[in-house]
This record gives C-alpha cells, sequence and structure tokens, in this order.
C-alpha cells in the first residue's frame, strides 16, 4: 500500500509541476501578446466597434448624416415553405379526424348489434359544425380520388 502511495503522490507532483510550466510558459505568451498588441484581449471591445462600423455602413444617407428618420417596425422573416407545411399539417388532422370519426361510427354500430339499442348520443352545436365540416371535407376528398384516377398513368392511352 504504501509503494502504490508513493507512485501516486509521485504522479500527483509530476502532473502538479507540468500543469506549473504550462501555466507560467502561458503567462509569457500572453504577455509577449499583450507587448505586440494591447488590445489582443479585448474581444468585446472590438465586436461592439464592428457592430457599430456594420451597423453605420448599412445605415440610410439621412441617418449617416444626424437626421433621425422614423423606422418602421422590421419586418419578421418566415421561413419560405411554412405557409405550405401548415396546411399539410391542417389536411392531415382533417383526415385524422374523418378516420377517428369513421372509427366511432363503426364502434357504435357494432356495440347496436351486440347490445340492442344504442346508448342516448347528445350532441352539440359546436359538434354539429364539426360534423358538417367533415362531411364537406370529405365530398372534398372523394372529388380529389375522383380526379386523381382519371388521370392516372394506367387510363391513359399506350400504356
Amino acid at each position: 500500500e504504501d509503494e502504490t502511495a508513493d507512485r501516486q503522490r509521485k504522479i500527483g507532483m509530476h502532473q502538479t509541476v507540468q500543469f506549473e510550466a504550462k501555466s507560467k510558459q502561458a503567462e509569457l505568451q500572453a504577455a509577449a501578446l499583450v507587448a505586440e498588441d494591447p488590445t489582443v484581449f479585448q474581444y468585446d471591445e472590438v465586436i461592439e466597434v464592428q457592430d457599430d462600423t456594420r451597423a453605420t455602413r448599412h445605415a440610410l444617407p439621412q441617418e449617416r448624416a444626424g437626421v433621425s428618420v422614423a423606422k418602421a417596425a422590421p419586418k419578421r422573416q418566415q421561413s419560405r415553405y411554412v405557409e405550405t407545411i401548415k396546411a399539410r399539417r391542417e389536411l392531415r388532422e382533417k383526415e385524422h379526424d374523418l378516420w377517428y370519426e369513421k372509427r366511432i361510427q363503426r364502434e357504435r354500430e357494432e356495440q347496436e348489434r351486440t347490445h340492442g339499442k344504442a346508448a342516448e348520443v347528445f350532441v352539440t352545436s359546436a359538434y354539429k359544425e364539426h360534423l358538417a365540416e367533415n362531411k364537406s371535407f370529405a365530398k372534398l376528398l372523394e372529388e380529389r380520388d375522383a380526379v386523381d384516377a382519371q388521370n392516372a398513368v394506367e387510363n391513359k392511352l399506350g400504356f
């Protein structure tokens, strides 16, 4: 045990000596860099100056002359495809709602067949509107499917 403790102490001392030598070397390099250029470690100040020059470079001529100009609020840029993605998501949600309503209806019909009379169902006006939207959407999907079937490659002559 004494040998392992001695080894660990020696390794620790060796690592400490190496670390001190490296830190001393780093201090000397930093001092040499500061002697060469006193602003070498002033990162924030340099970036602020760069931002200021960039802002004046891109400013309107009236602003550069010191005349205040009322600016409109900057427009928030949107991604190129955000609207398309949102529309597709809404379409998928409507398709999912339609599928879910059909599933519930099948389950009700199955329950009627097995247990007889169906349980009393209460329907709100908002749900009626939702059902009407689903019905019109289903009709739209059927029309789209019909057009797709007509335009299918298999129906074209020569294929």
